[in-house]
């Protein structure tokens, strides 16, 4: 068993499941496609953050790794595939309302962490062939992290326009459906570093070369700020409320809750009923 305190994960837990319960109050409440897909998205990510919180809280999800007998605490690293391609989805549906947006979000933001499963449950200090792999599933993490920064700039600059020529109802300036530019920037750039910092975190840490030797507590610590407090806790609900529908708005930062104006959609459109594609 992983030595350590695990207090963190009670008030993870606690948060958790408070957030589970809110959310579920204001889906039931949303009359909006997207805001109700978003608060959906956010209700199963909670729910499944409290329990697997309480699991991590008993010392359970752990293993120790047969090639090497390093223990690695692998249920915090599970968690993080949901956690990502459920946030990456939030942040989608923040600047557009496009289904094909938020599942290449899910795919990505869910890639990265999914490929640091793979290395966390890989031996890496007998080297060999083992070793090998451990750099391939943090190659390809990385990888699927550049993809997401590209695929969130595309959607944020209005890049997307010059492939899959979208309706012109779906942005009134070829811009994306969020605030202003300050906050694409804002956005894009701190998503990508959080993700690419816990692929970081998992390559320099015990679990991988071990070239940042840490205690269990300070591990587990880096991983909840990381993942949980900045993500999970931050930038979601920050994003709801910044964006609930994902409709265009030109307010400037400091103008959030100024009412959108929405564009006018042409004959036989509608907007509004349904996420658009």
């Amino acid at each position: 068993m992983c030595t350590g305190d695990t207090w963190p994960y009670w008030i993870e837990l606690g948060v958790g499941a408070v957030l589970t319960v809110l959310s579920l109050v204001v889906a039931k409440g949303s009359r909006d496609p997207t805001r109700q897909a978003k608060t959906i998205i956010a209700f199963f990510t909670y729910g499944l953050v409290t329990i697997v919180a309480g699991a991590l809280a008993l010392h359970q999800a752990q293993w120790s790794r047969s090639g090497d007998g390093v223990c690695v605490i692998w249920g915090r690293w599970a968690l993080a595939i949901p956690v990502h391609a459920a946030v990456a989805a939030l942040i989608s549906l923040s600047l557009s309302p496009s289904l094909i947006d938020m599942s290449l979000a899910v795919i990505f933001g869910g890639g990265s962490a999914l490929a640091l499963l793979g290395g966390v449950l890989t031996s890496v200090q007998n080297g060999g062939n083992a070793e090998s792999a451990a750099i391939l599933w943090t190659v390809a993490s990385g990888i699927c992290v550049i993809a997401l920064f590209v695929l969130l700039v595309g959607i944020a600059f209005g890049f997307r326009r010059f492939l899959l020529f979208p309706a012109a109802y779906q942005s009134t300036d070829g811009r994306a459906n969020v605030i202003n530019r300050n906050w694409y920037i804002l956005l894009v750039i701190g998503t990508t570093l959080v993700y690419a910092g816990y692929t970081l975190l998992y390559a320099l840490g015990p679990e991988g070369w071990r070239q940042y030797e840490s205690q269990f507590t300070q591990t587990m610590l880096l991983t909840i700020a990381l993942d949980m407090l900045l993500l999970v806790f931050i930038a979601a609900p920050v994003l709801f409320l910044l964006n609930p529908d994902g409709a265009p708005s030109t307010a400037t930062a400091f103008e959030v809750l100024t009412p959108a104006e929405t564009a006018v959609a042409p004959a036989g459109a509608s907007i509004g009923s349904q996420i658009i594609v």
